[in-house]
């Protein structure tokens, strides 16, 4: 069922590999050109690694070499929504939502897989490790007249302390990890109350997603998009399910 208030604030699709040990950071960059018009935001994190020799039990060592190296590379579009992620091992093509724009899944995998498809054609990685997909949700729960809310009237997945002897919770985390049934392999979920949140009248939970799928042997990477779907529905089964009716309301079914 479509919703017209969706709760999701970002999603990711990731992709880990078995680096090629030669190319290195010039192919790296090279992959990030292809799509300099759509990302012309660049930054760089580096660090420098330092070679010491100690020439005296009582002098200190001396530098004998530096090496720059390249952490990861980061590169997005000029209104920040859309980033691509680099570090010798991993790409990540990341969708921040801001506003009510949402592309939905099937665009932004399309769009990650095919980024995927030409950093294999440029970098030449020898192994596809795994593909996995994170969702990032924020649910913001209105405050009942009596200031305090019960877990359980909003989650399925909460736990609420008796009142006494231990009172109001003041935080809230649940960290868990999770085999449907359906043979996609495990979930892990995140659930997280923000106490620090400075807006008044409700409580503020973010939830995080996260699937992967590993890949033992070589992978065709045109079986890819159709695991990634089947990842995302086991995920979006599991994502109403977490939620009573009360805080299913809070997200517009049916009102588009």
């Amino acid at each position: 069922m479509p919703l017209s208030k969706p709760p999701i604030v970002e999603m990711w699709i990731e992709f880990n590999f078995d680096p090629n040990p030669v190319g290195g950071h010039q192919a790296a960059v090279q992959f990030l050109q292809e799509y300099a018009e759509e990302y012309p935001q660049l930054e760089i994190s580096r660090e420098d690694r330092l070679e010491f020799r100690q020439v005296s039990p009582t002098k200190l060592p001396e530098v004998v070499s530096q090496e720059i190296a390249i952490k990861h590379l980061r590169a997005h579009d000029v209104q920040g929504t859309r980033w691509l992620h680099l570090t010798p091992k991993q790409l990540v093509c990341n969708f921040l939502r801001l506003g009510e724009n949402y592309p939905g899944f099937e665009a932004l995998c399309s769009a990650a897989v095919a980024k995927l498809v030409k950093y294999v054609e440029i970098c030449k990685p020898v192994k596809i490790r795994y593909a996995a997909i994170h969702y990032v949700d924020v649910i913001d729960v209105p405050a009942p007249p009596g200031g305090e809310i019960k877990l359980r009237d909003y989650f399925t997945l909460g736990l609420d302390l008796p009142a006494e002897p231990f009172g109001s919770q003041l935080s809230y985390l649940i960290q868990t990890t999770v085999r449907p049934p359906d043979g996609t392999g495990p979930l892990e979920i995140h659930l997280q109350y923000d106490p620090l949140t400075t807006e008044k009248g409700f409580f503020r939970f973010r939830m995080d997603w996260h699937k992967s799928r590993p890949y033992d042997v070589e992978v065709d990477l045109g079986k890819i998009p159709v695991e990634l779907k089947v990842a995302h529905q086991s995920v979006m089964r599991c994502f109403r399910a977490a939620f009573t009716d009360r805080t299913w309301e809070l997200f517009g079914p049916g009102q588009q």
